[in-house]
Order: C-alpha cells, then sequence, then structure tokens
C-alpha cells in the first residue's frame, strides 16, 4: 500500500511539468516560428535509475517498475508560410534557421519578423541582431532593400552581406532560449540547401487543437491520481487505526 502512495504521488510531478508546457505551447500558438515542445511518458525500472529501490518497496537492488517518467522534445517541423509583401519579413523554406546574435553567443530563429534600427542594423524580433557570415547585417538608412532567395541583402541594388542561415545537428541538444530564439549546445553549421523568401512568415508549429485535448486527458489523469493517493491514504490510516485498537 505504501508502494502504491508512492507510485501516485510520483506521477503528479511530471503530469504538473506536462500541463506547463503545454500551456506555453498554446501561450505561443501565434508567435511567428515558435516550435512546440513534443511530450512523453515512460515507465523505466528502478534499477534504470542508477539506485536500487528503497525499503519496503522491494529487496535491495530488486528491478520493479516505478512512476512514469516525462521526456521532452522540440519538434523541429515547419509550420505554414504565408505572405505579407512586408519588405522587412522574412521567411526560411527548408531546415535552416536563422542566426542571431545573443547576449552570450549565437541564437537561432525561424521568426523573420525583422525590422531595422536608427543605424540600419536588421533586428530580430528580440531586438538582437540579426546575424550574415560576417558579422551583424547593416543595411544603410533610406535604402530599398532586397534579399534574393539565397539570403543576399541588396540594399538600393548593392549587395552588403548574406543572411546567415544554419542547420542544427542534434536536435535533442536545442532549448527555448525566449524571446522566440532557440539555443544549441551544438553550434549550428551552415545551412545552403534552404531557401529565403522575402515578404513573407512562417507561422509556428503549435497543434492547438490537439495540445488541448493532451491538456484534459493529463487534468483527468491528475485528478484519478489524486483521488487513487486519497483513497490509500485513508485506508492505510484505518488500518493503523484497527492495527492499534
Amino acid at each position: 500500500m505504501i508502494r502504491g502512495i508512492w507510485i501516485s504521488a510520483s506521477s503528479l510531478d511530471p503530469m504538473t511539468r506536462a500541463q506547463e508546457v503545454l500551456a506555453n505551447n498554446l501561450a505561443n500558438v501565434e508567435t511567428g516560428g515558435f516550435r512546440q515542445d513534443r511530450l512523453a511518458f515512460h515507465r523505466i525500472a528502478s534499477g534504470e535509475l542508477g539506485a536500487p529501490e528503497p525499503a519496503p518497496f522491494g529487496p535491495s537492488g530488486e528491478t520493479r517498475s516505478v512512476a512514469p517518467v516525462l521526456r521532452e522534445g522540440l519538434d523541429l517541423t515547419e509550420g505554414v508560410v504565408e505572405t505579407t509583401g512586408d519588405p522587412t519579413n522574412v521567411a526560411i523554406q527548408g531546415p535552416g534557421f536563422f542566426a542571431v546574435q545573443g547576449p552570450a553567443g549565437e541564437l537561432y530563429s525561424r521568426d523573420g519578423a525583422l525590422r531595422r534600427a536608427a543605424d540600419g542594423t536588421l533586428l530580430h524580433a528580440s531586438g538582437y541582431p540579426l546575424l550574415s557570415d560576417a558579422g551583424p547585417l547593416v543595411v544603410p538608412p533610406g535604402s530599398e532593400m532586397v534579399i534574393g532567395a539565397d539570403g543576399t541583402v541588396f540594399a538600393d541594388g548593392t549587395p552588403v552581406g548574406r543572411i546567415k542561415t544554419v542547420s542544427l545537428p542534434d536536435p535533442g541538444a536545442v532549448r527555448h532560449a525566449g524571446r522566440g530564439l532557440l539555443s544549441s549546445e551544438q553550434p549550428g553549421v551552415e545551412d545552403r540547401s534552404s531557401r529565403v523568401v522575402q515578404g513573407a512568415l512562417e507561422a509556428g508549429n503549435v497543434d492547438p487543437v490537439g495540445s488541448m485535448i493532451e491538456m484534459m486527458a493529463l487534468v483527468r489523469a491528475y485528478e484519478a491520481n489524486q483521488r487513487a493517493l486519497m483513497t490509500q491514504d485513508q485506508t492505510l490510516g484505518r488500518l493503523i487505526s484497527w492495527s492499534s485498537g
């Protein structure tokens, strides 16, 4: 019975975390280029945790199944590209990501809602500079900006740089960094296969209906675990009272 209480209680934390992740996905339905988190629950054996299961759940070292463990991972599939006609909007067709100069190193994004600073620097929606192969991209103020399919930026017909697009070799090393940006433990590598489309934006890849269904299923599972926990606790209390009586 104590084992049952422990398993029910241990299931609540990963379920709470899963709700937080799904809520974050839904909150970013309208965020350009956002990449949703995917969730999966796995049941593992106590021996896989690196330590034997403690008493009173079984003899020391015995392998037993325990509460589910939550696995998280970013879904890097592409979102829908929509035409805007705004020359400061760009989208990527292909697996690449825009490189952005973050405060502590290079960050990545599929959000191409750019703006031009007073000095002509092209900025990501986060306010950080968009990178070229040679550093931040600067388009002289007042000039007409045209962006080619290979990412080359022209100011009044003169090339001023090429938007740096990279691929991320290890999807499992990619994490949200806030402000529509991603970080990666493995540096991005040059990507020449993707094409840049000016006057278009990519929407996020969040499935709002699917996320809502997952949230409702999690709420029901959470409530079922709470009821099981309360029932076992009450039963244990009656057992202790009967034994002491």
